[in-house]
Formats: C-alpha cells, structure tokens, sequence
C-alpha cells in the first residue's frame, strides 16, 4: 500500500526561528482516506478494527486520533519546513472522529514566540473541522524549541 497524502509537493526549504511570525495563518484540507487511515494504523502498529473496512461504530471507519495531529504538522508546507525544530508540548483535544471520507479542514496559526533560559520557542494552534458540515474534529497546540543551525561554509 502506498500513501503519499501528507507529504505532496514538499518545500525543503529550511525555516529558521526568525521566518515565523507570530500571527501568521494558514488554512489547507486534506481528505481522510482509506490509505492514509491504513496507512498509519500500520506505522503505529495499531490494529483496531474501527479503522478496517468493517467499519466502527459511526459507520465508516475512523481515522486514528494521532493521524490528525499529524496532518497539523503541515502548517508551514507553504513556508518551508521545521527541520531542526524539537517538539516539546502538544496539547490535542479530539472532538469528534474524523470518519474516512471526511474533508478535513485545517486552520493553523503561529500564537507565540519567546525566549527562556537562551533557547528560542514557538508556539502554534490548530483547529480540524469537517469541512462539509463544520463539525470541530480536533484542536491542538503544539510548542517547539529552535535547535542551532550548523553554519554553512564559504569556499
């Protein structure tokens, strides 16, 4: 099985604590399928039945709750990439589940940018919404802590 959904097209641009601005936004969908539900139930080595073709209890299958805060980390596709970046908070309140078939509908901002103890973090949100009917699916707060940059050497 092949899922290419979240990482089409990549930006390999490198982004540094200084590109990201506090109150930058940006709002993408994505759809759930049942490759990519597959998909990352055999990464996480998840077997529940509820994403198999046999359904849950909604109906269709449910894409796994971490598969969506995954998806959010997609944030800055359009920017570049948060290569060098540690996680060091996630904060995910799920509300509903995201039913294979679903367009989800992710609307991210960067909320915050500090320093503590010399090391530089920054901090997002992002809210999921069935972008056919509105439901909430998902919200999350992510924080993350800028590690150095090798420097690039002058011939």
């Amino acid at each position: 099985m092949h899922a290419d959904f979240s990482w089409k097209p990549l930006n390999w641009h490198r982004l540094s604590y200084d590109d990201l601005k506090v109150g930058w936004e940006r709002t993408w969908e994505i759809p759930i399928t049942f490759e990519s539900v597959a998909w990352y139930a055999d990464l996480a080595e998840d077997p529940n039945p509820w994403f198999g073709f046999k359904g849950s209890p909604w109906g269709a299958p449910v894409a796994p709750p971490l598969l969506m805060s995954r998806l959010c980390s997609r944030i800055t596709d359009p920017i570049g990439r948060m290569m060098g970046f540690l996680n060091t908070y996630n904060r995910t309140f799920t509300y509903e589940p995201a039913l294979v078939g679903t367009m989800g509908r992710f609307h991210g901002r960067i909320t915050e940018k500090f320093e503590k103890n010399g090391r530089q973090y920054v901090r997002y949100e992002i809210d999921v919404t069935d972008a056919a009917t509105g439901t909430k699916l998902l919200h999350e707060e992510k924080e993350y802590i800028a590690t150095p940059q090798a420097k690039e050497e002058k011939s």
